[in-house]
């Protein structure tokens, strides 16, 4: 329990208070509760004490990170790979500092750290014997593998970048996540789809998925934005269509996922819901058996995605007027779809959406509505909610 391990390191640190040992231990549970700057201050200690602790300055960098004090963040990051070379962790984490500052060329140089250390061994374990491909070999004539890696949303916003590996020349084999399987079927610069598990054909060489903006030399002038690369499929269209109506502004909405950190409590699409001529449409599976409370959302019903493949998902998204997101794979799914997307998202984000901006380079069609502070949730859809009234004809709202 974190409050008994608080308590044990809070007892430590009174034994000796020179331990900085101690004190770097003592900043991990106030991390996991939530308590940064008291972390902060702990790391700071820990480095006062020892000023080559390599391990305390990685991670007050990782605190300062998500207290949105990045270039501070990065300052420490980079004390701790001085002081260990070989520190994988730190390497990692300042990629991820250096992606969400949109450093993308040296962030994604530094984010192939991820595949070192034991987890990233672990990842591994069943290492290809073909070589790895970062762009340096010509692929005309050849095979590659591109093998899906992290989570759906990453598949579904890095799988752009087929299309320039088949542009090589190459002949490209794509391993992804078995729910993706239909909505990727039609993928543009995909040979061959193969579900993770199922056995995989010859080739000549390998790349993981998030290692093609490397192997490109992504930064954020040389973004494929080529919108949409994904589509729904026509008849499911039709389909929702029909069953969803053409009255009134639909906006799809989805307010959780498998991050909890990320989800958005219902409550604050209220104000939306109470927009003249608005109508809620769930992307949720499992709205039907939630309490909507004050929020009017209309549910999809029970045959909604039923095999978790996306398809109704894009489908019911292609027929709204807007889609109203927290950060989830169901955002990328809308980015890809070229839908009118805006995103709900926290203070410090996921690197994928960078800081400081409204747009995103990765999808033209997106807006973003970040916490005006940690946790404030109340500030990102009051801005939102005074977007859409300006947004919407005043004949929708008489």
């Amino acid at each position: 329990r974190l409050e008994d391990s608080l308590a044990a390191m809070r007892h430590a640190v009174e034994l000796d208070p020179y331990d900085a040992e101690a004190r770097l231990h003592l900043g991990y549970p106030l991390v996991e509760l939530g308590r940064s700057a008291e972390a902060e201050e702990s790391f700071r200690k820990a480095i006062d004490l020892k000023p080559d602790f390599a391990e305390a300055h990685c991670n007050l960098g990782v605190v300062l990170k998500e207290l949105g004090r990045l270039p501070e963040s990065e300052t420490f990051l980079r004390n701790a790979i001085r002081f260990k070379a070989d520190y994988a962790e730190a390497h990692w984490k300042l990629a991820t500092n250096l992606l969400l500052q949109s450093r993308l060329r040296d962030g994604f140089e530094l984010y192939e750290w991820r595949w070192v250390g034991t987890e990233g061994q672990k990842k591994y374990a069943n290492a290809f014997t073909q070589p790895l491909w970062l762009g340096e070999q010509p692929l005309q004539g050849k095979t590659i593998l591109i093998h899906a890696e992290q989570g759906l949303g990453d598949t579904v916003l890095f799988c752009r970048y087929l299309k320039l590996v088949h542009d090589l020349g190459a002949r490209v084999v794509f391993e992804v996540q078995p729910a993706l399987m239909p909505l990727l079927a039609d993928l543009e610069g995909v040979d061959e789809l193969v579900a993770k598990g199922q056995p995989l054909p010859d080739f000549d060489c390998h790349c993981p998925l998030l290692s093609l903006p490397l192997a490109f030399k992504t930064d954020l002038d040389s973004i494929p934005d080529s919108i949409p690369y994904l589509s729904a499929q026509p008849e499911r269209v039709l389909r929702w269509a029909s069953r969803l109506g053409g009255h009134g502004f639909k906006i799809g909405i989805c307010w959780k996922g498998a991050n909890a950190q990320r989800s958005v409590p219902l409550e604050h699409f209220a104000g939306l819901s109470r927009i003249p001529g608005v109508r809620l449409i769930s992307l949720q599976k499992s709205a039907a058996d939630e309490a909507t409370g004050n929020v009017k959302v209309e549910s999809t019903g029970d045959d909604f995605d039923t095999t978790g493949a996306f398809l109704d998902t894009a489908a019911v998204m292609t027929c709204c007027d807007l889609v109203i997101t927290n950060d989830t794979s169901v955002a990328h799914v809308a980015g890809a779809l070229g839908v009118p997307t805006w995103i709900a998202l926290l203070f410090v984000p996921d690197w994928r959406w960078m800081m400081d901006r409204t747009d995103s380079p990765w999808y033209p069609t997106i807006r973003l509505f970040r916490q005006p502070a940690s946790g404030d949730w109340t500030g990102a859809f009051a801005h939102m909610e005074a977007a859409l009234r300006n947004q919407l004809p005043h004949t929708a709202q008489a």
